[in-house]
This record gives structure tokens, sequence and C-alpha cells, in this order.
């Protein structure tokens, strides 16, 4: 990681000192086109005096540029800053073109262009104009000024960056290891904890350290690991009570087989009991199976849920009428309170489901009163479902989890039956719907469970 910053640091400063040496090259370039079309203008001015090659000498000594006046038939020079002929010759030789006359021609009497130094590594600026025409021949003022004053402060500043950009270098390398260590020395931690959690370690602890980005993938971490380790439990607990519920059908049908095979194989009335017991245990098996299987394609999102607009209070009508040719015989009593209609948009079949598992689960244990509550009502855009069992109640602390999967609830200690996954089913369904759910129970007074959808037209 401190490598990777360490060379971020040395692009930087390389791309500041492409991007400044360019920048400062163009501009100073731009200043000297300026400064000499301004001197040119100038010279121009005290074209007409008697002082005008003097006025020029002191604008070429002032600009630090070489001053050449032309005439184009007979290719005199009327004028020179250079005092030497020979150097004269040297030096414009190769600053004026040979075709200047065309060019001038070609851009209105006025043309500027650069010339390679090569032996300095650097650059002229030529600006040419045509001051007059005398006798139908014209007279071309030239303006030559170097840039290798700007080149060499370059070169020498390129020369200082160097040295700027090896102590740079140093110091960010340093400050990048000292820096990455104390980041990365929790992020090794951290690594080596996650590693464990992968392994199954569900009880290591993620510490508090490092950076606010590490300390929240900490957090994170720890919460996995919690949740793991109740998953994990859960898991346990689920093999441990399904184990329980499949082993005990099992070994009363194991038990029964025998018992026909040894004791009444010849005898049909005890066989006749015999048999029915095994398929009471056969169906106890079957239902867990379906309820589980169930439950599993609830949470995973498969099951396929098909909801449309119906009447509640007619699918209440049937569940009431269900149970009581149910019980018949036994005078328990179902008291329905029920709006006269009640449409909501839902899977008929599952909320069925919920109302007969509430309903279920109310006749299991009304014992002390065999009696029944269902309220149903109708306002406000929510429908509500209430079922009421007069049994001996829920404690407190047991009313968070009754919705849990295995969670069973014993007032009476008689090992009531069932599977233990109902509850949990009905919250699932219940939960594709989007409703809200829950309980109040109140110990030695019974307990209310309900339910509320969305009403519709």
């Amino acid at each position: 990681m401190w490598i990777s910053f360490t060379a971020l640091t040395a692009l930087i400063t390389i791309l500041f000192w492409l991007i400044l040496s360019s920048s400062v090259r163009l501009n100073y370039t731009n200043e000297n086109i300026e400064d000499i079309d301004r001197m040119m203008w100038q010279a121009m001015e005290q074209y007409t005096s008697d002082e005008f090659y003097e006025h020029l000498s002191v604008i070429a000594s002032g600009g630090n540029c070489l001053i050449q006046i032309l005439d184009e038939k007979t290719g005199e020079v009327l004028y020179s800053t250079v005092d030497s002929e020979e150097k004269e010759q040297d030096i414009f030789s190769y600053l004026i073109e040979k075709n200047i006359f065309e060019l001038l021609d070609d851009n209105g009497g006025e043309y500027t262009y650069r010339v390679e130094n090569a032996s300095e590594n650097s650059e002229w600026v030529v600006h040419a104009m045509v001051i007059a025409n005398v006798e139908g021949s014209r007279q071309v003022m030239i303006f030559c000024k170097s840039l290798i004053s700007v080149d060499h402060l370059l070169v020498m500043f390129g020369r200082r960056v160097i040295y700027a950009f090896i102590v740079i270098l140093l110091i960010a390398s340093f400050l990048s290891y000292m820096i990455t260590r104390v980041i990365t020395k929790p992020i090794h931690r951290l690594t080596e904890k996650a590693g464990k959690l992968a392994e199954g370690d569900y009880d290591v602890t993620f510490s508090d350290e490092g950076c606010y980005e590490v300390r929240k993938l900490s957090d994170t971490l720890g919460l996995a690991a919690k949740e793991f380790n109740e998953t994990e439990q859960m898991r346990r607990e689920f093999i441990a009570n399904i184990s329980h519920d499949m082993r005990t059908p099992l070994t009363v049908i194991k038990m029964y087989t025998e018992m026909i095979q040894t004791m009444s194989g010849d005898n049909p009335q005890k066989r006749a009991v015999h048999l029915e017991r095994i398929q009471s245990e056969v169906d106890k098996m079957s239902t867990l199976i379906t309820d589980f299987m169930d439950l599993a394609k609830l949470q995973s999102g498969v099951f396929q849920v098909e909801k449309k607009r119906f009447d509640l209070s007619v699918l209440i009508q049937d569940v009431v009428a269900t149970f009581e040719m149910r019980h018949q015989q036994d005078g328990f009593i179902i008291e329905a309170k029920v709006a006269e209609h009640a449409f909501v948009c839902a899977d008929q079949k599952l909320i069925y489901r919920v109302i007969e598992n509430f309903m279920t689960n109310a006749e299991k244990f009304s014992v002390n009163e065999k009696k029944i509550e269902l309220m149903l009502t109708s306002e406000k855009n929510i429908v509500r479902l209430e079922v009421k069992d007069y049994g001996p109640g829920i404690e407190k602390e047991h009313l968070a989890y009754i919705w849990d999967r295995y969670y069973k609830v014993d007032p009476y200690g008689n090992n009531k039956t069932g599977t233990g996954l109902g509850l949990n089913i009905a919250s699932q369904i219940l939960k594709i719907h989007d409703a809200k759910y829950g309980v109040e129970s109140e110990v030695g007074q019974g307990s209310t469970f309900w339910f509320e959808l969305e009403a519709v037209e």
C-alpha cells in the first residue's frame, strides 16, 4: 500500500512539473509576441522622424531583440541592430524565411512565426511587417526575439525540481510507510479474526481500533459474528427439535408395529386400535414435514403467492363453520362478531391458514373455559381480525419468542400436541402481505392474537 502511495506522489509531482513548465513557456512566448507587436507599433510612431533609427536602437536594446529593415526589390539591408555584417548574415540567414515577402502577401502584410535554435535548444519568435512602399519596392521591418532566457530558466528550475522531487519522494515514502502501518495493522488483525469467523469460530470478538472505516468494518463483522452465533444456536436447536419430533412418532410406530406382530395380529379390535395409532403418528410426521417445507419456501421467497380481492368476512365464516362442525359434541363455543363486508387483497389460502392457526392455537389452550371469540372490524381503511381464547395466558417474558419456530409455551405441563411451527409460519405469511400482527396476553386472562390488512373497495 505504501508503495502505491509513493508512486502516486511521484506521478503527481511529475504531472505538476510538466503542466507548470508547459504553461510557463506558453505564457512567456505569448507575452514576447505581444511585446514585439507593441515595440513594432512604437517604432512606427517615429517612422517619419529623423531619429527613427536611433529610436529603433533604443527599442532593440530595451526589448532585448534584433531588428532589421529590408528592401524588397534590391534586397538591401536598410537597417540592422547587428554591428558586424558577417554576424548579421549568420543570424538573419536562418531567422528570415526565404519567401518572407510571399508570406506577407498571404497574411495581409504582417506575419509571425517561430524558428528553432538547435544549438541553444531554444526558439526565436520572428515578427515581420511591411512599413512602407517606396517607388514600388516594399520595405519590411523584422523583429526577432530569442526565448533562450526562459528556456534556461526552465532548465535551472527543472534541476531544482529534480532535487525537490527526490526529497518529496523520500518524505512521502517514509510517511506513507508509517501511515499504512498504522492503518494496515488493525486490518491485518481484522483479517485474521475474520478468517477464524469463516472457519466457524463464532465466539471471536472484533476490537474497536483503527480509522473510522476500519472501526465500522469491525462493528459489522462483530454483528455478523453475533448473527452467525445465533443462527448456529438456532440450527442446533432446530436439528434437536426436529430430531425429537421425528423420533417420537417413529418410536411409537415401531412400538405398535411390534405389538401388532406379537399381540394383536389375530385380534381385529386391538389391531384396529393399534393401526389407528400408527396412522395418527404418520399424520403427525406428515404435518411436521409439510410445515417445515412450507416454512422453508416462505423464508426463501419461492412460495407462490396469488393475491386477489376477496371478502374476509366470508372466509372467516367458512373457518368458523369448520370448527363448529368439529366441536358439535364437546360443547365448545365459538362466538364470531364479523363485519358485514371486509374486502382485502391477499392470498386467500394463506390468510385462511393464518386464521386456522390462530383458531387451533386458541382451541389448544382453552381448557378452563371452552370458548373462542372472533372479532372482525373494518374502519379507516384497515381490516382487523382478533382471535381471543380464555386460556391461562402467556407470561411477558415469553411474548417476544412465541413467533419463533419450535418455541412452545406449555402452561399446563401436559405437552400439547403441535409442531411448534404454526405461529412462525403465520408470521411469515403476514410478513409477505406487509400486515401488522401481534398478541396481547395476561396471565389468567387468556390471549388475543390479531392481524391487520389494508382494506380495498
